[in-house]
C-alpha cells in the first residue's frame, strides 16, 4: 500500500496544473468559473482574519465590476443590514455597529463602504439575529407612515420588550421557565403584528422598504423560536431561517446576481456525516439542492499566521501535519491562490482530490481539522499563505 507521504509529489504536480495565483491580481483567470453563475458563496474558516476581509472585498469588486453582481448579503441581521445606509455615511462606524454583527466592526470592513467602485452595491443581511435597537425607530417610523399608528403602537411595545429580554437570553446557557414564558408571550405579540401587517398589505401597494421591514419582524419572531429550542437545536434552526431569508431575498431582488459572505460552515454544498446523522441542515446544502448549476461555493483557508478566537484572543494557525491540504498549498510559495476543485469545472477528478484532506476550521476554543474531500463541499478553495487578526475598533487606543 502506497504511503500518504509517497504520493505528495504527484499530488502537488496535479494541484499545480489547476491552481490560479492571485497575488498579482490575475482575477480575469476566474472568468470561466463564473459563466452561468447567479449566486456566489464566499466562506471563511474563521471570522477573525484580516486577509479574508481584504481579499473578499477584492473578490466582491471583481464580481461586481466584471460580472454584474449587484447585491452583497452578509451574515448579519436582515432588517438591520438591509435598511442601513453604509456608503457615503459620515458616521460609518456607528452605522456599522448598529447595522452589522460585531465580527464586521473592523478597519478592514470599512474599506468596503469607502470604495468608490462599489457605491452602487446593495447591502443586505440574511440572519435572524438582532444587532441593536437602533433599527427599531426606522421600523416604527415606516410602519406608522405606511400602515398607521394602530400597528406601529403595538409593534413599539413588543420591540421594547424584545430588547429588554434579548441580552438576557444571550447570556443564559439554559433559559429559566419564566424567561421561556416571556419569550412565548412575546412571540405571540409579534405574530399579532405580523397578522395585522399582512391584512393591511394585502389590501394595498406598499414600498419595498416596508416589505423589508415586514420580513425583519418575521425574523424577530424566528429569533425567539431559535432561543426557545435550546443551544443544540437552535444552530440548525438558525441555518434554516437564513436559507429562507435568502430565498426571500432572491425574490425581492429578482433577476439580480447575488454574493453571500458567511462562514465556511454555512456555505459548504454538502454536510459532514455527523451533521447528516444529527439531521442538521445548513444554508449551503439547502441552496445546492435548489440552485446546483447557478451556484459557486468558495471556502477560504490559511496556512500560517495568527487569527483571533471568538473571544478575541490571539490564536496561531498550525498546519504541521502532512494530512493538511494547507501544508501542501504552502509549498507553492504564493501569497494568495485560487484552487478550483469542482470536477465539472476542471474536466476530470484527479487522484489528489479523491484523498481525504484535513482543513482547519474555527471552533469555540480554537482551530480543529475537518476531514473532507474538498470537491464534495466546495467549487473552489481560496488560500492565503499568511494571515493576521483584523483591526477592531475597540482594540484601538
Amino acid at each position: 500500500m502506497t504511503k500518504f507521504a509517497d504520493k505528495r509529489t504527484e499530488w502537488k504536480e496535479q494541484i499545480n496544473e489547476q491552481l490560479i495565483p492571485l497575488d498579482e491580481g490575475e482575477w480575469k483567470q476566474l472568468d470561466r468559473f463564473l459563466e452561468g453563475k447567479q449566486i456566489v458563496l464566499l466562506g471563511e474558516n474563521s471570522h477573525w482574519v484580516s486577509e479574508y476581509y481584504t481579499n473578499k472585498i477584492k473578490f466582491v469588486q471583481y464580481l461586481h465590476e466584471k460580472h454584474g453582481f449587484r447585491v452583497l448579503v452578509l451574515e448579519s441581521g436582515l432588517v438591520e443590514a438591509s435598511t442601513t445606509d453604509f456608503f457615503g455615511n459620515t458616521n460609518l462606524e456607528d452605522a456599522m455597529k448598529n447595522g452589522l454583527l460585531g465580527i464586521y466592526h473592523n478597519e478592514e470592513m470599512t474599506t468596503l463602504f469607502t470604495n468608490e467602485g462599489l457605491e452602487d452595491l446593495t447591502i443586505a443581511g440574511m440572519d435572524v439575529q438582532p444587532i441593536s435597537n437602533d433599527c427599531s425607530q426606522r421600523i416604527l417610523s415606516c410602519v406608522e407612515k405606511e400602515i398607521g399608528g394602530h400597528v406601529a403602537n403595538k409593534l413599539k411595545d413588543v420591540e421594547a420588550t424584545f430588547f429588554e429580554l434579548e441580552p438576557q437570553i444571550r447570556n443564559e446557557v439554559k433559559l429559566a421557565k419564566d424567561t421561556k414564558k416571556q419569550l412565548k408571550q412575546l412571540a405571540e405579540g409579534y405574530e399579532e403584528v405580523i397578522s395585522l401587517m399582512e391584512n393591511e398589505m394585502q389590501a394595498g401597494v406598499y414600498s419595498k422598504r416596508l416589505q423589508l421591514i415586514y420580513r425583519g419582524i418575521v425574523n424577530r419572531k424566528q429569533w425567539l423560536l431559535v432561543n426557545l429550542k435550546g443551544r443544540f437545536r437552535s444552530g440548525s434552526l438558525r441555518d434554516v431561517f437564513m436559507y429562507e431569508n435568502l430565498e426571500w431575498l432572491f425574490d425581492y431582488y429578482k433577476g439580480e446576481k447575488i454574493i453571500v459572505w458567511s462562514h465556511n460552515y454555512h456555505i459548504r454544498k454538502n454536510r459532514s456525516l455527523l451533521l447528516k446523522g444529527l439531521g442538521i441542515k445548513t444554508v449551503g446544502h439547502l441552496l445546492a439542492k435548489q440552485y446546483a448549476h447557478s451556484l459557486l461555493s468558495v471556502g477560504f483557508y490559511a496556512g500560517s499566521g495568527t487569527c483571533l478566537s471568538p473571544y478575541k484572543q490571539p490564536y496561531d494557525i498550525s498546519v504541521k501535519n502532512q494530512y493538511h491540504l494547507e501544508k501542501l498549498l504552502m509549498e507553492f510559495n504564493r501569497d494568495v491562490l485560487f484552487l478550483p476543485v469542482n470536477v465539472d469545472a476542471i474536466g476530470q477528478k484527479r487522484p489528489w482530490s479523491k484523498q481525504n484532506w484535513w482543513l482547519l476550521e474555527m471552533k469555540w476554543l480554537g482551530m480543529a481539522p475537518l476531514v473532507i474531500k474538498p470537491y464534495k463541499f466546495y467549487d473552489a478553495i481560496f488560500f492565503v499563505k499568511r494571515v493576521n487578526p483584523p483591526r477592531y475598533w475597540e482594540d484601538q487606543d
